[in-house]
């Protein structure tokens, strides 16, 4: 890991991609249970299942904010859902 940005230099036989990387997570007994049996329905590893989860939802956080960012305007206006710009309250 580079010290000076953080982000992890290691990669997959010269293919420019980041190796997979383990991390630990601490859910309740219920979570766990959950996970568990959804991935058995879905013929997925913990592992698998927790890493997909993960993965959609921060595909989706990332669409939803770039749909946010495409409703803002400049810094004095706000272009509401309907598409008429609504003044920024001072």
């Amino acid at each position: 890991m580079n010290a000076s940005s953080g982000i992890n230099k290691d990669s997959d036989k010269g293919t420019g991609f980041l190796s997979p990387k383990r991390i630990t997570v601490t859910v309740s007994a219920m979570t766990a249970q959950k996970l568990r049996k959804r991935g058995l329905a879905e013929g997925r590893s913990l592992s698998n299942l927790a890493a997909f989860l993960l993965e959609q939802s921060l595909e989706v956080d990332s669409r939803d904010r770039k749909q946010c960012s495409a409703v803002v305007g400049t810094e004095d206006e706000i272009i509401t859902p309907t598409g008429f710009p609504a003044s920024l309250p001072v």
